[in-house]
């Protein structure tokens, strides 16, 4: 016999009323990311379109598990050991980016 987890969202009553369980930071967050995911993936195809050469995809959980996907074509500038080196430089740059906004006070909705 195998166990289902289930969660149950809302509870109505006979008389009218209903309960709803809101929605648990950790899914919140996860759906953020999942739009910004998107957002940012529309938005490199439209910037770069038919020139991408290659792209890398790091992601990681709430509890530090870590996946990540890379594709590096032939015609890419990039050879395939400097690929590691490069995109670690540009989160790098990210992140300094997105730390010099935060000191400026500037929300970050504004900052990508």
């Amino acid at each position: 016999m195998s166990a289902f987890r289930t969660r149950i969202r809302a509870v109505r009553f006979k008389s009218g009323g209903e309960i709803r369980l809101l929605p648990s930071l950790r899914e919140e967050t996860g759906r953020d990311v999942a739009a910004w995911l998107r957002r940012e993936t529309d938005s490199a195809l439209a910037c770069h379109g038919d020139s991408l050469a290659g792209a890398a995809l790091v992601v990681w959980t709430a509890d530090g598990d870590c996946g990540a996907a890379v594709r590096n074509t032939t015609a890419s500038p990039l050879a395939h050991s400097a690929v590691p080196s490069t995109c670690a430089e540009a989160i790098r740059k990210v992140f300094v980016l997105d730390l010099i906004e935060r000191s400026l006070g500037h929300d970050e909705d504004e900052v990508s």
